[in-house]
């Protein structure tokens, strides 16, 4: 059972990269779930394993993102660009209110690769 301040910092690498995202920070949010993975990630497992999850996802993320702008070109990325700035803003959300929770969440991709890192 993860204690109340994991599930503090659990919830912060959800939010810490929206946060930055949404000042425009750029990889700012990296930065700072590098820094939390290597402080609070080193003591929790907990923590740990939802900082990576975040940044799997925020790469991911930025990958869609790439892609969905390169597709403007064939008109199909009109319709990709809104839906992954909706998944950047959803699931980092979610995931942070069931870190905050103490629950078990798995985000979309990421949370699968993640979840290899408890074994």
């Amino acid at each position: 059972m993860a204690s109340n301040e994991e599930k503090t910092w659990a919830m912060w690498a959800h939010l810490i990269p929206l946060i930055a995202w949404a000042l425009s920070l750029g990889i700012g949010g990296l930065v700072a779930s590098i820094i939390v993975l290597m402080t609070k990630g080193k003591e929790s497992n907990y923590v740990r394993i939802h900082v990576i999850q975040q940044m799997i996802f925020q790469f991911l993320l930025l990958l869609a993102g790439i892609a969905a702008f390169a597709l403007k070109a064939v008109l199909i990325g009109y319709l990709l660009v809104p839906l992954v700035i909706i998944s950047g803003l959803v699931f980092p959300i979610l995931g942070a209110l069931r870190a905050k929770d103490g629950r078990e969440y798995a985000l979309p991709v990421a949370g699968h690769m993640a979840a290899r890192l408890r074994h």
